[in-house]
Order: C-alpha cells, then structure tokens, then sequence
C-alpha cells in the first residue's frame, strides 16, 4: 500500500510547479501578439523547453530524491495509519521547494560566476569605430 502511495509525491510535486510556473506557462499558451516584448524575448530564448525540462525530468527527479531519503529520516509512526497519503503529498511539495529550486538556484549561480570569470579573463579588444572617431580605449 505504500508504495502506491509514493505516486501522491509526484502529483503534488507537478501541481506545485504549476502553480509557481503558472505564469510562464500562461505565457507559452498566449498568441505571439498577445505577448509583451519581455514575454516574446523569453518565450524566443526556450521557454518552452525549459518548462518542459522542469516538468519532466527536474521536479520528478527531485521528487524521487525525497522519497529516497526520506525513510532514513521520518519515524515509522507517520506512515501509519492514514497519514500516509498526506505524508507523500507534503514530501512532494517539499520536493519542488527544496532539492529541485535550491539546485536550480546553485547551478545558475555557479554558471553565472563562471561567464563573468571567463568575460574578465578574455582580453579587451580594441572597438573598431571608437578607432575611427579618434577615441581612446
């Protein structure tokens, strides 16, 4: 009986997401017209296929993780009885909050970090144009 139960930490994982993406994804469902200028720029640079990434692969994934992990955390007592399907509702909406935005949240950091060490390693080259105006670098 458990074991189905662990299929309620995936459904409230994916509804979670909904909700905190449930603006991107309105944006996807919007007609290009209907869009913002901020909104066309961001639905042009992938936003479909990061919404889909994060759907598909990243909240399951961290859905998983929990339900790996939490038996060597929780007492026994709390899967007894009826609590366990609101157990494995609230490991699944843990499960978007911690592992997967806490990630996701490093991992952009750490690639943001690693664009500017590489942007102040590249050297100046000299802009064309301000040679021509007479400019100095």
């Amino acid at each position: 009986m458990i074991d189905t139960m662990k299929g309620w930490t995936f459904v409230a994982a994916e509804l979670v997401f909904v909700l905190a993406r449930s603006r991107d994804i309105l944006v996807v469902f919007r007609k290009e017209q209907q869009r913002t200028k901020e909104e066309q720029r961001q639905a042009d640079r992938g936003l479909v296929r990061g919404l889909l990434l994060e759907a598909v692969v990243f909240v399951p994934a961290s859905a998983c993780l929990l339900i790996l992990i939490a038996p060597s955390l929780v007492p026994v007592r709390w899967l007894e009885g009826g609590k366990v399907q609101a157990f494995y509702s609230i490991l699944g909406v843990v499960s978007y909050g911690f592992p997967f935005a806490t990630f996701k949240r490093v991992i952009t950091r750490l690639a943001l970090k690693t664009l500017l060490e590489f942007a102040s390693l590249t050297p100046k080259t000299p802009d064309p144009e301000a040679e021509q105006e007479g400019g100095q670098l």
